[in-house]
């Protein structure tokens, strides 16, 4: 049950949303999450690939003090693209938790905003974690709002809301700001703090790298 909470709140990296990598692109991610309160910790690794220009193929590990706690793989396809720009894309993941086998479909619905001439986006995304053939599921739901700050930075906002396979749903909210070191370099700090029925109160330090 421990590790069925700790996975309820080990959100994908902010960048991810309906939109597909071109064709061959690779992104990788390295982030590390320190709980101010806990003293607890969390390490992940995300990658994207795009194999077709309409599915992206994608990894998504991640573990606490040195001990792997998921290991995923996923495939996000293109689903449909409604007028003035709106995208929905589907997903479907499995792996391990805790070497017990998981799915994870998902749905991510989203666009481009332009506000005073800064490009930004907002996307909602929408998980369901299956364990145990479909005897246990947990759901997450994120709302995500970007905006570019400057011409190399970008802020982040994202509403983190999670039902774990019993217990109350709770609620986190997470900002970050991303810095774009080097092209196709960027760096990302945030924070995450718990707004209900969470006391999280944890910093994130994040490297992002496109080629």
């Amino acid at each position: 049950m421990l590790l069925i909470l700790l996975l309820g709140f080990c959100a994908l990296p902010l960048q991810a949303g309906p939109w597909m990598r071109d064709k061959g692109e690779t992104f990788l991610s390295f982030s590390l999450e320190g709980d101010l309160l806990t003293g607890g910790d969390f390490v992940g690794i995300y990658g994207e690939y795009g194999w077709r220009d309409t599915m992206t193929l994608g990894l998504d590990l991640g573990g606490h003090s040195g001990a792997m706690s998921k290991a995923i793989v996923f495939a996000r396809r293109h689903f449909a693209t409604a007028d003035g720009g709106m995208r929905l894309a589907v997903e479907l993941g499995a792996g391990l938790a805790d070497d017990d086998p998981v799915l994870r479909p998902a749905l991510s619905f989203g666009g481009g905003l332009d506000w005073k001439g800064r490009n930004g986006w907002l996307v909602l995304d929408a998980r369901a974690l299956i364990i145990d053939e479909g005897r246990e599921i947990a759901w997450e739901g994120d709302l995500t709002f970007g905006m570019q700050a400057f011409r190399k930075s970008r802020a982040i906002l994202q509403l983190q809301a999670r039902q774990p396979v019993s217990g109350d749903a709770q609620f986190k909210l997470a900002q970050s700001w991303v810095i774009e070191r080097a092209p196709g370099r960027h760096l990302e700090v945030g924070m995450t703090t718990g707004i209900r029925n969470s006391d999280a109160l944890a910093l994130k330090l994040a490297l992002w790298h496109n080629f």
